[in-house]
């Protein structure tokens, strides 16, 4: 499973959520701020500085990294904007399912929109293993 970011433009911060994401990820806690910040939406830095004690990182290093390295975040972030666009991905989640090579590159076979029911998933894993 890959996580892609994609913030919407309608979302004023959703690029900054999304930076978080990405330094909790250089601190291993990738997961765990993702839930956090579905979880409670912050819309604001102070909204965001009030969710870091829910997450097990080391809080200096996490705003150093918000901080100094907000243009890595966006590189990474632009970087997976074009991957969503070259897939095809159109909405918010959107899941690419195919195959791996030996490689780590995968052919998509199928693309899915939406909070599908798990068994939308079930099939399409099926689907593609066959």
């Amino acid at each position: 499973m890959v996580f892609v970011n994609d913030p919407l433009d309608m979302h004023p911060s959703a690029k900054a959520l999304a930076t978080a994401g990405i330094c909790a990820n250089s601190q291993g806690f990738f997961w765990e701020m993702r839930e956090k910040l579905f979880q409670l939406q912050p819309k604001t830095e102070k909204d965001m500085s009030a969710l870091l004690p829910q997450v097990p990182l080391n809080r200096a290093d996490f705003e150093k990294c918000l901080k100094d390295e907000a243009a890595i975040g966006r590189q990474v972030i632009e970087k997976d904007l074009a991957r969503t666009n070259s897939l095809g991905l159109k909405g918010t989640p959107s899941f690419a399912i195919g195959l791996a090579d030996s490689n780590d590159r995968i052919t998509v076979k199928k693309l899915m929109t939406g909070s599908l029911p798990l068994e939308a998933f079930q099939d399409a894993l099926n689907d593609v293993m066959k």
